[in-house]
């Protein structure tokens, strides 16, 4: 059995030595381990393509596989991919694409010969037309072979004070079913938090160092030490005699999303959540980008040109007033509500230098709960690269990759 790592392969043996690979094979007689997100570069019939498939949950909890596809030369074309009729690691993938412009309408079908791998091999048909064969192979550079994206896992550490024990929340799971002591233990807390596991021997790089999440031991830690520090209070109040069984859990989760990964910039935001009783949760959000060529995060002076944080806060301030998606807040929507916005222009604060998020249409500003105004939920806006071109500086990350993306020129004019 061999390992695939990059161009090279190893034995199976030097699993623990070899840099994880985005597709680990299973030993014999073992089932197959599914993969987090992968980008593949190649050809349908004659066209050159891209397509990123991430592999994540429905809201059953379920394997759930999702993707894109790009062609060259056709920068402002997106398609959407999603499994059909459902994702199994084992089975010959089936793909369904779609215009992201018009995602109900199929434009296309990917009929794979193998099952989800390093290199995918098969037939694409459209509504009409002759099948045209595809190619594609796991690559994560670009046409000058600089580093565009990386392979991911996404792992999520939890863990609950229940009883008097903080233990993961898959031990419990497992113990619940056959202790009946724990069976009827108070739950008193769930605590979890989420991990970008960068894969691939490029992650191994200095400059990436920072970007990479910490071994098992110290992933445990944060979410194990929050379930301790519960447990002690519910001690600590029992001895004061002021304890009273709690109405609900409480439950504190930090999670992580990529939101954007191509032409060497890494983009993910992490939502903290709070619940506590059967009171409303709370969340605050953190937005990151990496430059992956250097492993440094991007701040908004690193991007913008002198001066340009005024025309960004008016573009925040009408998005804020015309969004909308602003609707479903309790905020200045309705009537009034848009000369409130403009009221409040003047105080509307830019977010932190370093929390800006990057997504496939701009740039994203994410407001904590009751931050701004009267929303009770923290707004997220999005300014539209055509707005931001004039603020961008020339040289910049975000300008390069306009420029790869042929977007500089067209938004330009």
């Amino acid at each position: 059995m061999l390992l695939l790592v990059g161009q090279g392969q190893v034995a199976w043996s030097q699993w623990a030595e070899a840099p994880a690979p985005i597709f680990r094979f299973a030993p014999p007689n073992s089932p197959a381990r599914p993969f987090a997100a992968a980008r593949y570069r190649g050809t349908v019939g004659r066209h050159q393509v891209t397509v990123e498939l991430d592999l994540g949950k429905d809201e059953n909890g379920d394997p759930a596989l999702r993707g894109t596809v790009r062609f060259a030369g056709q920068p402002a074309v997106l398609h959407y991919l999603r499994a059909w009729p459902e994702f199994r690691p084992t089975a010959a993938l089936r793909l369904v694409e779609a215009d992201s412009a018009q995602p109900t309408f199929d434009v296309g079908f990917w009929r794979a010969n193998q099952p989800a791998g390093p290199r995918l091999t098969g037939t694409w048909t459209g509504p009409t037309g002759l099948p045209l064969p595809f190619e594609l192979r796991e690559d994560y550079h670009d046409d000058q072979g600089k580093l565009a994206a990386v392979p991911y896992e996404m792992l999520m550490v939890d863990y609950v004070a229940v009883g008097e024990e903080a233990m993961r929340s898959a031990d419990w799971r497992q113990r619940v079913s056959q202790d009946t002591v724990l069976r009827h233990a108070t739950m008193y807390g769930m605590y979890g938090q989420d991990y970008l596991h960068l894969l691939g021997p490029d992650t191994l790089r200095p400059a990436l160092a920072d970007l990479q999440c910490p071994p098992p031991a110290a992933r445990a830690a944060e979410p194990r030490q929050r379930a301790i520090e519960k447990l002690n209070r519910v001690a600590e109040a029992r001895q004061r005699g002021g304890y009273e069984e709690p109405r609900g859990t409480e439950e504190e989760y930090n999670n992580l999303f990529v939101e954007y990964l191509d032409h060497g910039l890494l983009s993910w935001a992490e939502d903290h959540s709070y619940c506590s009783g059967t009171s409303a949760c709370s969340h605050g959000f953190t937005h990151v980008v990496y430059d992956l060529n250097t492993g440094a995060a991007l701040m908004l002076t690193d991007i913008l040109q002198p001066g340009a944080a005024v025309a960004l806060r008016h573009a925040l301030a009408r998005h804020l007033r015309t969004d909308d998606d602003q609707s479903d807040f309790d905020g200045p929507a309705g009537p009034g509500g848009e000369q409130r916005a403009d009221d409040a222009f003047e105080g509307l604060a830019l977010p932190a230098n370093d929390d800006f998020g990057l997504v496939e249409k701009g740039l994203v500003f994410h407001y904590s709960d009751r931050e701004l105004l009267s929303y009770r939920y923290g707004p997220e806006l999005v300014v539209p690269w055509a707005e931001l071109l004039p603020l961008l500086r020339p040289n910049s990350p975000m300008a390069r990759m306009l420029r790869e993306r042929g977007l500089w020129r067209s938004t330009s004019q």
